[in-house]
């Protein structure tokens, strides 16, 4: 069934048997429906869909002058536009490809027809939006941790002849090099996963495991940059619970999290981690004392490329994918992720919950 994350499909047919069987089948198929009668509601309907199914021929305005419209501000995969036609001649079909159509089906309407281009086109839109983030990053958050690495390493070689011994503080200057080569690897990390969840390759390599063996490490991981910024992490609460999961993809879900908590933390603040059971699952709560989400944003947290007003207290760099390739990972367990503001405030506390594996 559809859920907020899944893609919004316009359907646009003036009769209203037409859409309402369109809407129940998108719907079986897992996609949300919007659908309007008219080529002019279709106009106004269409912010915040992913793609059209629009019939070409309808009263007042239609199908192919909608069309033209709607190219005026969306290119073919980042708007897909699958005509619904009654006319099979080939003159015009390619009147519909010629004003922009990314495709068309006849009626009756095959639906497992239309279903694969509707999955192919839809495909295509989400590979040029990872490609258009990607190029963004790379111009920004990439480029700045290399600028910093390049000229790090220019200095050092300026400043001690070979053979010579290095002073700490170019050894702080060298540490500084690696956390930004970390954090590099992170960003590439992100794509790389991501691009693996969108082929269906990622896998677990699931074991039985002791949840709190997971804490105190995942904690030193973020101990350097965390020191850096003057904020304290600590394990506030464990709960001996065993868990059936992927070491490594558990460990790059609580990484996302407390990297997340410090990247919005301030320094003289701490960042808590702790653990509790109750009814079957276990919760790992990652509690920070930062600004907190605004309400239009709770909802936000999790999805790829979220833009939230929260910004990054020392600018850190992202790929914008961490916690949703952590939402991801946690739903692959069998289990959810979510986040809360603190009461009272400041602060937030993301966290995800597991089944328990039986003692």
């Amino acid at each position: 069934m559809p859920d907020a994350r899944s893609p919004c499909i316009l359907v646009v047919d003036d009769l209203q048997d037409n859409r309402d069987l369109l809407e129940r089948r998108l719907a079986r198929a897992g996609y949300r429906t919007r659908s309007v009668a008219s080529a002019e509601d279709a106009l106004a309907a269409v912010d915040g869909c992913d793609a059209v199914l629009l019939d070409i021929e309808m009263p007042g305005m239609g199908g192919l002058e909608c069309l033209r419209r709607l190219r005026v501000h969306s290119v073919l995969d980042q708007l897909p536009v699958i005509m619904v036609t009654a006319r099979e001649r080939p003159e015009d079909v390619v009147a519909c490809l010629h004003a922009g159509a990314s495709d068309y089906v006849s009626k009756p309407i095959d639906f497992p027809v239309l279903a694969a281009r509707l999955r192919t086109w839809l495909r295509l839109k989400e590979l040029r939006e990872t490609r258009e983030h990607f190029m963004r990053v790379a111009s920004h958050d990439l480029r700045n941790p290399l600028t910093r690495i390049l000229s790090t390493v220019e200095l050092v070689r300026e400043m001690v002849a070979p053979g010579e011994v290095m002073t700490p503080e170019l050894h702080h200057l060298l540490a500084g090099v690696g956390d930004a080569a970390q954090r590099m690897g992170r960003i590439i990390e992100d794509f790389v996963d991501l691009q693996a969840m969108q082929d269906g390759a990622l896998s677990l390599d699931q074991e039985r495991l002791d949840l709190d063996a997971l804490l105190e490490p995942a904690l030193e991981r973020q101990a350097a940059w965390a020191r850096e910024k003057g904020i304290s992490l600590q394990v506030e609460r464990r709960c001996g619970a065993w868990v059936l999961g992927d070491r490594d993809r558990l460990d790059q879900v609580l990484d996302n999290l407390i990297g997340n908590a410090v990247k919005f933390s301030r320094g003289g603040t701490t960042v808590r981690l702790r653990c509790q059971q109750a009814a079957g699952r276990v919760r790992v709560e990652v509690q920070d004392e930062g600004p907190g989400l605004e309400a239009q944003d709770l909802g936000l947290a999790f999805q790829r490329y979220a833009r939230l007003s929260a910004k990054p207290t020392a600018g850190e760099a992202s790929s914008g994918l961490g916690l949703s390739i952590a939402r991801e990972i946690v739903e692959m367990h069998g289990g959810a992720v979510g986040v809360q503001n603190n009461d009272p405030p400041p602060g937030a506390t993301f966290w995800f919950d597991l089944p328990l594996e039986p003692t």
